[in-house]
């Protein structure tokens, strides 16, 4: 069997979303942006004319222009026309040959085409992180976050979203940018992600989220005054690339500093800090898009 011809039905919107099991925000220093899916094969079973198409595309637009501008990397899954029947395995019985030869369709929609330095990912089955190097981007960038959006709702946004979750991954499934077969399966995959394994947002709520995380500061120049404090020394003893824990920053000491910088910038996680060891290390992670400047002395 094939996708079947996919009817309208009214984008759900922020008042229609489950309650959310957990208080997680976007911090984006610390997500990923996925568009899944939207090659124009998955996009033509809808009248791209109808709802939820064009308020799917524009929000993931609104979505990506924001994630732009703070440096967070955008990724597409996209599968392959070019794909076997032994690669596509067992979902061939499921779905048909889907993409496979349609190499006319196998691109993304022009009105999502991606940047220069977007990031294309083979897709190979539900999941985004099947059989492909999707999990090593997180690696990679240093990230533990996944923003997602695209299609189809409640088959593999909703199983990228569950595999995050068992990889400790902080899901954000934003409700009014994803497009489904229907309004129930739409609310299914939502109230899903609220109960086991990741967060329901509006566009509206991910980027102001994202535009709280800018009016947050931690510089060198604080980071380097704290260290200093915490260890009874004087400024100048410490250079913004001398590794701190030879300088004596002992667990307990790291600890109560990390905790007083969480009340101002929480988009750090203790993992990422205590991975890095000078202060200009520490200031790249709490202002990712700004090279630190302060010289040492």
């Amino acid at each position: 069997m094939s996708i079947p011809r996919i009817q309208s039905y009214p984008m759900p919107q922020e008042e229609s979303f489950p309650k959310n099991k957990m208080d997680w925000e976007i911090n984006p220093s610390r997500c990923l942006m996925l568009i899944h899916d939207t090659q124009d094969y998955f996009i033509d079973f809808y009248d791209r004319s109808q709802a939820p198409i064009p308020e799917m595309v524009s929000n993931i637009l609104k979505l990506r222009e924001a994630c732009y501008k703070l440096e967070i990397p955008v990724a597409y899954t996209a599968q392959l026309a070019s794909q076997t029947l032994e690669q596509r395995g067992i979902l061939q019985p499921f779905w048909g040959p889907g993409i496979m030869g349609k190499n006319d369709v196998e691109g993304i929609i022009s009105d999502l085409k991606p940047g220069q330095d977007d990031i294309i990912v083979d897709k190979w089955r539900y999941s985004a992180f099947k059989k492909n190097n999707f999990a090593e981007l997180f690696k990679k960038f240093n990230r533990d976050q996944l923003i997602i959006c695209g299609v189809y709702g409640h088959i593999g946004c909703l199983s990228t979203a569950n595999e995050a979750f068992m990889n400790d991954i902080e899901s954000f499934f934003i409700g009014d940018a994803i497009a489904d077969f229907s309004l129930e399966d739409h609310l299914m995959s939502v109230k899903y992600i609220t109960k086991c394994c990741g967060v329901a947002k509006s566009t509206q709520q991910a980027i102001k989220e994202l535009s709280k995380s800018k009016s947050r500061s931690i510089s060198l120049d604080m980071l380097h005054s704290d260290v200093a404090e915490i260890l009874q020394v004087d400024k100048s003893e410490i250079y913004t690339d001398d590794n701190l824990m030879y300088a004596g920053l002992d667990s307990i000491r790291f600890m109560a500093l990390f905790e007083k910088w969480k009340t101002i910038d929480d988009s750090v996680s203790f993992a990422q800090l205590a991975q890095k060891a000078t202060l200009e290390e520490w200031a790249e992670l709490y202002n990712p898009q700004n090279e630190s400047s302060l010289s040492n002395v």
